[in-house]
C-alpha cells in the first residue's frame, strides 16, 4: 500500500516567504497583491500537478535535495560575510560545513539516470537574490525568515522520501540525513531576525 506524500507543511511554509521578503517596511505581507505563492511554492517543492498523493522519483527527489544543499551553502556564505550577529554567524558556519558534505553524499547515494544539478531551483535564486539584495538589519531578518523556512521544507521532503521513496539505497540515505536536517531546523528556529 502506497502512503500519501504530503506537502502541506511544505507548502505552507513556502506560501509565507516570497510576500514577506517582498513587502516593504509600511506595507504588510497579508496587502501584497498578486505575488503569485502557489506557483512559487509548486516550483520549489516540485509538486506541480500533484494532489499530495504521488511519489516523487528518485530523479526529482535527487534534483530537490541538491538544490536545498546549494541554496543553504550560498545563503551561509552570505550570512558569513554580512551579518553581524554571531548566533546567525555561526549557524551559517554549521550549515556550511554539513551541506558541503551533503552534496558529496548525494552524488555518491544518487541512482543511475538521476542528474544532481549543480545550479539551484529557480525558488531558491530568487530566494538568494532577495538575500543578496538586503541591507543591514534586513538582511539578518530575512536570512532569519528563510532559514526558517528552508529546513522546514527539506525535513518535510527528506521524511516523505525516506518513506515512500522509489529507490531503496537513496530512502537511507534520505532517512540517516533527516536528523541532521531537523537539528538545522531546531537551531534555525532560535536565530533572532
Amino acid at each position: 500500500m502506497r502512503k500519501s506524500f504530503p506537502l502541506v507543511a511544505a507548502l505552507s511554509a513556502i506560501l509565507s516567504l516570497p510576500a514577506l521578503a517582498q513587502s516593504g517596511p509600511d506595507q504588510p505581507a497579508s496587502a501584497q497583491p498578486g505575488t503569485g505563492r502557489q506557483e512559487q511554492s509548486t516550483q520549489m517543492s516540485g509538486t506541480a500537478g500533484h494532489r499530495g498523493s504521488e511519489v516523487l522519483s528518485a530523479p526529482k527527489f535527487v534534483e530537490l535535495a541538491a538544490s536545498h544543499a546549494i541554496f543553504q551553502t550560498e545563503a551561509a556564505k552570505l550570512a558569513l560575510e554580512r551579518s553581524r550577529d554571531d548566533a546567525q554567524r555561526n549557524f551559517a558556519q554549521a550549515v556550511l560545513a554539513a551541506h558541503a558534505q551533503d552534496m558529496e553524499k548525494l552524488r555518491k547515494n544518487a541512482p543511475q539516470g538521476a542528474k544532481v544539478p549543480q545550479e539551484m531551483s529557480e525558488q531558491h535564486r530568487t530566494w538568494i537574490t532577495q538575500l543578496r539584495d538586503a541591507q543591514g538589519g534586513n538582511f539578518q531578518a530575512l536570512y532569519t525568515q528563510q532559514q526558517s523556512q528552508a529546513p522546514l521544507i527539506a525535513v518535510d521532503l527528506f521524511r516523505n522520501y525516506a518513506q515512500v521513496g522509489d529507490n531503496e539505497e537513496l530512502k537511507r540515505w534520505a532517512a540517516a540525513h533527516l536528523p541532521v536536517l531537523q537539528a538545522h531546523l531546531s537551531k534555525a528556529r532560535a536565530l533572532k531576525g
